[in-house]
């Protein structure tokens, strides 16, 4: 913090009164741009800010700054981002350099009520299911598919590799596809064509992995009925958020409401000898909201018929913190969804979407 300046926002956000302690810099002439800041904490994080003001003044000992944008939001320090709004100074005090000052402003605290432990398993849990029950569960169409496309898969990685195995052992002018070089840094490495075999074979087992648990959920359909997220005193029975009809029995299934706070922002990453920015998001806090386990439910018959629960809503606003992004890819966001979780099958989910928020529901 430096000593020289304060800066005090005022409660609406829409002004800064700012004291000048510096003697010398009183009656000087200054530049100062309020710009709302990302710091990425991450190795390598690339930090955003946008600018919302900017103004060119006589400093005084005493002055307010009235700001067009008022200042929002709330003092937030997470994993891997914090978020914030400062002043930055530019201070006609010199011959050959001006005085550069940067100063934070301090935004209010938002107390928040516990988030369970673990929050990526909240999101994303460990699916249990039965490869063969799954296969079995499929209509005669996606069977057909996926044993299509495990074949395929199979007969690609093995082709695959053979044509590393063979690449690595024979001259550079005879390679079929990998190469014995590569470049880094601008300058020609030598690589072996076996490994960048494995990692073709490594992406192509990802992509069509993802693929197969897309076909294996077919076996139900499952959507929400309303994917706008409810305000704080809404009490929603279940059997109007969400809708599905299975293909089979279902026994012994639980239907839970999750909602989650994500982290977002963007990393420098070396990926094949050349630097790249990449966006990540990290789950830092998890609720479930409501669960409700379900009872046998036969083939062909809607399961909202069994779901008999009223959702309350409220507890999310106190536990999780409002979105709050600062440009596309950085900041703190809101993400929600209804899952139905099953021993043998693989499990369902259904995203919803945030919208408009009264930031007044996460306050008290």
């Amino acid at each position: 913090m430096d000593n020289r300046l304060q800066a005090e926002l005022d409660p609406s956000g829409a002004s800064v009164r700012l004291r000048v302690l510096e003697l010398d810099w009183i009656g000087k002439q200054a530049e100062i741009t309020v710009l709302r800041t990302v710091k990425v904490k991450r190795s390598s994080g690339v930090n955003y800010s946008e600018t919302v003001a900017h103004f060119e003044v006589r400093l005084n000992a005493l002055q307010d700054l009235r700001l067009e944008q008022a200042v929002t939001g709330f003092h937030y320090d997470g994993a891997s981002i914090a978020l914030g709004w400062v002043l930055r100074f530019k201070i006609d005090d010199g011959i050959l350099f001006d005085s550069k000052v940067e100063l934070p402003l301090v935004l209010p605290q938002l107390p928040r009520d516990s988030a369970g432990d673990d929050p990526a398993r909240i999101v994303d849990p460990v699916d249990r299911y039965s490869l063969l029950a799954n296969f079995r569960a499929l209509a005669p169409s996606d069977r057909l598919k996926a044993m299509a496309m495990s074949v395929v898969c199979g007969v690609l990685l093995l082709i695959n590799m053979a044509v590393g195995w063979h690449d690595e052992r024979v001259p550079e002018s005879q390679v079929l596809f990998y190469d014995h070089t590569g470049t880094e840094d601008g300058k020609r490495t030598q690589e072996s064509p076996l490994m960048k075999a494995a990692g073709g074979s490594v992406a192509i087992g990802g992509g069509a992995f993802i693929y197969l648990i897309a076909l294996l959920r077919r076996y139900m359909r499952f959507e929400l009925k309303q994917k706008k997220l409810p305000g704080r005193d809404s009490r929603i029975a279940l059997a109007e958020l969400v809708t599905g009809l299975a293909r089979v029995p279902l026994e012994g299934a639980e239907i839970r409401i999750v909602v989650a706070n994500v982290e977002r922002g963007q990393v420098r990453v070396k990926r094949n000898k050349t630097t790249k920015i990449e966006s990540f998001k990290q789950v830092v806090r998890a609720v479930v909201l409501h669960k409700q386990a379900l009872p046998r439910i036969p083939a062909n018959v809607p399961i909202e018929r069994y779901l008999t629960d009223v959702v309350d809503f409220s507890q999310l606003y106190r536990a999780l913190y409002p979105p709050l992004m600062i440009g596309s890819a950085h900041g703190i966001d809101l993400v929600w969804e209804v899952q139905l979780i099953h021993p043998l099958y693989v499990d369902q989910e259904a995203a919803g979407t945030v919208g408009e928020l009264n930031p007044d529901d996460f306050l008290g």
